[in-house]
Formats: structure tokens, sequence, C-alpha cells
């Protein structure tokens, strides 16, 4: 199966998620509010969102096959999941009402379900510093696409993925206090604190591997 190029949505999609809009019928009009014209060109957007979304993180847009596989289609799928998400949000919402007023520095819902559940989505693809998606396409070098699918890794904790530096605004005492915390924490649930040191396939000159 060939990898999909966008639009990743039809407009009859969207109408499956805001049938409240249609009054019974199974896709926009010109008659309805909005028109399907103006919902085609939302999909297009949305579409063009997402395939920056992935270039970003270091993806080759249009999407291309991985060598020696396969196009999946859940990933086919996918495409369409997000991008109906979003336009829809255009669709139901910002598109028939002024945007929500949000206090500044508020965090949070925007109050839009297919707003949130979007943003959700692309967050997973890029959220500034990496990619948490499993996506198997061609990808640019030397970027965090790359990087997710081809350098190993082994068992971790979210302490350790954490984003922010500590060392930027801890003391020596706090991190200290803080490394003890997580150790404490592993020990209870009888996990070896060194144990990637001691398993084979992380052989780094640290002591016996055998």
């Amino acid at each position: 199966m060939s990898a999909p190029v966008a639009p990743y949505a039809a407009s009859a999609q969207v109408a499956m998620l805001v049938k409240n809009l249609l009054k019974g019928a199974s896709d926009f009009s010109a008659s309805t509010t909005p028109k399907n014209t103006d919902v085609n060109d939302i999909i297009d957007w949305v579409s063009s969102q997402v395939d920056m979304q992935f270039m970003s993180a270091g993806y080759k847009i249009p999407f291309l096959v991985l060598s020696g596989e396969t196009w999946a289609m859940s990933q086919t799928n996918y495409l369409t999941f997000v991008v109906v998400n979003g336009a829809a949000a255009y669709a139901a919402g910002h598109s028939l009402k002024p945007a929500p007023a949000v206090a500044p520095g508020r965090e949070g819902s925007s109050g839009n379900i297919f707003q949130d559940m979007f943003d959700k989505e692309l967050r997973k693809v890029w959220d500034g510093r990496s990619t948490r998606l499993p996506w198997r396409a061609q990808y640019y070098y030397g970027t965090k696409a790359e990087e997710l699918l081809t350098q190993p890794s082994g068992p971790t904790t979210d302490f350790i993925e954490q984003r922010f530096d500590p060392m930027r605004f801890l003391s020596m005492w706090d991190m200290t206090e803080e490394l003890r915390k997580v150790q404490n924490e592993i020990k209870d649930m009888d996990i070896d604190w060194d144990y990637l040191y001691n398993y084979k396939s992380f052989n780094i000159g640290l002591g016996n591997v055998d």
C-alpha cells in the first residue's frame, strides 16, 4: 500500500462528528452552515498543519514508505482521525462563534473537545523538542524522527525523560535529594538501580556484563 497524500480526510467524515449541525444529512452541502466548500478548505488547511508538524519532527513530506517495508493502513487511518478532529474543531466551533475568551496564562481545555483532541495528537508528533509517535516513514538524517526510529534505547523512567534541565535551577544539594527520591522509589519496586549497566545489550564498559 502506498503512503497517502494530503488532504487526509473528506467532508463526509467530518460530518460524522458534527451531525447536530446537519439535521440528519450525511455530508455538508451548499445549504449547510458551514458550506461544503468551506469545510473542504478547512480540511486542506488542517492537512497542511499536520504535514508541517511531521516535517518539524524530521519526516519527509509527502510521506514515503521506508525501504523494505509496506505502508500500514493504521497510519492512514490515524492521519484521517487527526485531520477530522482538527477540521471538526473549526467546522463545529471556531467558524461559528468568536474564539473563546481565555484568561492570560490559563492552561487546560480550550472548550472545544475536537480542538483538544487535535492538539493532543499534534504534540505526540512534535512537541517542540521530541516526537513520541512510532511513525514508520522516511525521514531526514540528523532529526528526532531518525533518532526515534533508529537509535536503540533501554528501559527508562519518567524521571529520566523529563524535558527540563534541573542543573539550571537546582543546587547540588537539591539535585542529590531528588536523585535519592528516585533511587528509593526504584528500590521499593525491587529494581536494581544499575540494571542497565548489567544487561548484556548495554555493555558500555562499566563492570561485569556477563
